[in-house]
């Protein structure tokens, strides 16, 4: 195993830590990573910002919302 990640495979991981909870090298492994590189971060914040904005819509198509009673 190489000592750091690629892009990639941080990206990956990213998007794996989705579905599944990330081992705890594989945690190391992409903080490391985050630390270092400029351009993970980014992803990881868009990642967190479709997850929130998916679970608004979820609850609003869902009724859960206070704007969808007042339409």
């Amino acid at each position: 195993m190489k000592p750091h990640l690629t892009c990639r495979e941080a990206t990956r991981l990213v998007l794996a830590g989705e579905d599944r909870d990330l081992l705890l090298l594989e945690r190391l492994r992409l903080r490391v990573h985050m630390l270092i590189c400029k351009a993970c971060p980014n992803f990881q914040r868009q990642v967190d910002f479709m997850r929130g904005a998916m679970g608004q819509w979820r609850r609003y198509s869902e009724g859960d919302d206070d704007t969808a009673a007042r339409t």
